[in-house]
């Protein structure tokens, strides 16, 4: 049974969530709060599996109530916000929150949306199982920071013998491909393709986030894009990104399409991952960052 704090300072936001959540017998509501200085308080008394928390709240906002959180009671904590505070919300990842979610229209609420909405928050629960409790660690970004650092510092860039990145990943993935990029510094020498998956409308604010702490250009990739080295591309939401080219001339384009949906996602890290292959061989590093389900494997 996965324990749920709903955290949002709109009553009906709250109610909503809750007659739904409660509907799933995999998941309990064990609380709510209506600002963030409550929410810190109840996770310390509940020790909620996921909090669903909003970022714009009165007393203390959900970004501060995330940092608090992490440090005090970590859990996986879900931002739930409207599309005027993305680039908060981005904020929050940096604390340790796992996800984000965009808020939907009320009056076009669908039974898709909330089966979508179950699943997640299971998943992401389910993935974090025993995570908060490991010692010496509080927060996501520490585990990052140690792993990245130790995992590039020996690098050699000038005797690096493969030709582009590919990375894939879902819940948790921001703030991994924000430390990962950080870390590689701006003398790495080949393009970078990332597959996240990602909303509608979130895309735009992650390129936006990740180019405030990248050393490296950061794209939202279109269609017919040529790849250049040292450079980052992001596949759209509700688009599959892989590569086309020539090994003659060694150039090498974006293609994006919108075919069905491969693990019920789009983008997904399948279609990268296979175009890679086949076009650049053993020239190429996939990476799996973090996910849900087997996209990418």
């Amino acid at each position: 049974m996965t324990r749920v704090l709903l955290v949002d300072d709109s009553a009906i936001i709250r109610n909503m969530l809750s007659k739904s959540l409660q509907k799933n017998s995999l998941i309990s509501v064990v609380g709510e709060a209506g600002n963030g200085l409550k929410a810190v308080e109840l996770a310390k008394q509940l020790k909620p599996d996921v909090i669903i928390m909003d970022v714009s709240m009165p007393l203390m906002d959900g970004i501060e109530a995330t940092k608090r959180i992490m440090e005090k009671t970590p859990c996986a904590i879900v931002i739930f916000t409207s599309e005027d505070s993305f680039d908060l919300a981005y904020k929050a990842l940096e604390f340790g929150a796992v996800e984000i979610i965009q808020k939907p229209d009320l009056s076009i609420l669908t039974s898709s949306f909330y089966r979508e909405f179950f699943d997640k928050i299971h998943a992401i629960a389910e993935a974090n199982t025993g995570f908060y409790n490991r010692p010496l660690i509080q927060t996501q970004e520490k585990l990052f920071d140690f792993y990245i650092q130790e995992g590039v510092k020996n690098i050699d860039y000038e005797k690096i013998e493969y030709e582009i990145v590919g990375i894939a990943s879902s819940t948790g993935g921001p703030l991994a491909i924000q430390k990962l990029l950080q870390e590689l510094g701006p003398q790495f020498p080949l393009p970078i393709l990332i597959v996240q998956h990602i909303e509608k409308n979130f895309d735009i604010h992650f390129v936006s986030w990740l180019s405030q702490t990248s050393p490296l250009p950061v794209h939202l990739a279109h269609n017919g894009q040529k790849i250049e080295k040292g450079h980052v591309y992001l596949a759209p939401a509700n688009y599959h990104m892989l590569v086309e080219g020539s090994d003659f001339n060694k150039d090498y384009f974006i293609v994006l399409n919108q075919e069905a949906e491969k693990h019920f996602l789009r983008p997904a890290a399948d279609p990268l991952f296979f175009s890679l292959a086949r076009v650049f061989a053993n020239r190429c590093i996939s990476i799996v960052l973090t996910g849900m389900g087997s996209d990418g494997a």
